[in-house]
């Protein structure tokens, strides 16, 4: 997820080297619980968001709605990634 003030991009990974586009949707608590509930239950998805002041308010949604969410923070260590 690629985060910006007022959207957030989004895509899925179906592979080894593949990712698809899923498109854009607003940046609101309400539309990233409409949207993420929608693939099934958000405790199977791996959601990776882009680290940023935009991207906080979408961390604590995610978590609140139990997803396991990774930051791609700049500096991550290896073992941190999945």
């Amino acid at each position: 997820m690629d985060v910006h003030a007022e959207t957030v991009s989004r895509a899925v990974a179906e592979g080894r080297n593949q990712v698809r586009s899923l498109g854009t949707m607003a940046n609101r608590p309400e539309t990233v619980r409409r949207v993420l509930g929608k693939p099934g239950k958000l405790t199977e998805l791996r959601v990776c968001y882009e680290a940023g002041p935009t991207g906080y308010a979408l961390y604590w949604e995610l978590t609140r709605m139990g997803g396991a969410v990774r930051s791609d923070r700049a500096g991550a260590r290896a073992d941190e990634v999945w």
